[in-house]
């Protein structure tokens, strides 16, 4: 397919060390406030995009679609607005103008996103977090390629992290190439090398301290399937960090 490049405009001092993909390019800018007026800060950012030949403008956030609709406007652009709660439509019905086209991340916001503002079918778009669009194996699809596999050796749980060990074995065994990484096992770490050795993965098995968070979007975009292997009772950021880089994840399922 076509590249694209991406440029990330983003207020004075935000953190962007999370950013999935790295961009271009960003661009800082001086956000709205009790003294700075919308249209002053939207005009300013506009001049800058311009100078770049921005050809689409997406709002990451639907509390950003009035300030993107303004930029929209000044730059003459298209713009896309993504919308990953139900207050989405409540937001855009604000304005007078409405996206080009509206992201939903589930299918549940898609309906009621086009109950509510009543846009043409192909105005809404169903793109679900991390997931791949382009329909193509992001491993095991390239006999050249070795897959990478991360596992979460956070739990604690030593019979959860025997079990993803005892999985990647198997399939070193069918002759499936792929290389693994444990992450954070800490003090089980010891009765798990000795698990790998009799498994006989002792080569291919890697095991890594826990990294810090700033390093791990770069960690777990590089991965090719990312394993939680013990069910939790929290959303584990790893994990969401893994799929809004496209990267596979198996987490394990809590028992009904």
């Amino acid at each position: 397919g076509e590249m694209v490049d991406l440029i990330v405009a983003a207020p004075v001092g935000a953190d962007l060390r999370e950013v999935p993909t790295p961009p271009v390019e960003v661009v800082h800018y001086s956000p709205p406030g009790w003294f700075r007026p919308a249209k002053t800060a939207a005009a300013e950012l506009a001049e800058e995009l311009t100078k770049r030949h921005v050809d689409i403008l997406h709002a990451l956030e639907v509390h950003q679609a009035t300030f993107t609709t303004q930029l929209a406007d000044l730059c003459s652009l298209p713009h896309v607005v993504s919308c990953h709660a139900f207050d989405g439509a409540a937001h855009l019905r604000r304005h007078d103008r409405f996206p080009d086209v509206v992201v939903a991340a589930s299918d549940i916001i898609a309906v009621d996103l086009r109950e509510q503002l009543h846009l043409p079918g192909d105005r809404i778009c169903l793109i679900r977090p991390g997931v791949h669009q382009d329909g193509r194996v992001s491993c095991f699809g390239d006999p050249s390629k070795i897959a990478s596999i991360v596992i979460d050796g956070r739990s604690g749980s030593l019979s959860a992290l025997e079990a993803a060990v005892r999985a990647f074995a198997e399939a070193r065994r069918r002759e499936i190439d792929c290389a693994c990484f444990l992450i954070g096992a800490g003090r089980l770490e010891r009765r798990l090398r000795k698990l790998g050795e009799s498994l006989q993965v002792r080569q291919e098995l890697t095991y890594v301290d826990s990294p810090a968070i700033s390093q791990m979007p770069g960690i777990l975009s590089g991965a090719d399937i990312y394993v939680a292997p013990r069910p939790t009772g929290e959303v584990d950021l790893w994990a969401l960090m893994a799929m809004a880089s496209g990267t596979v994840v198996l987490a394990a399922d809590a028992p009904q």
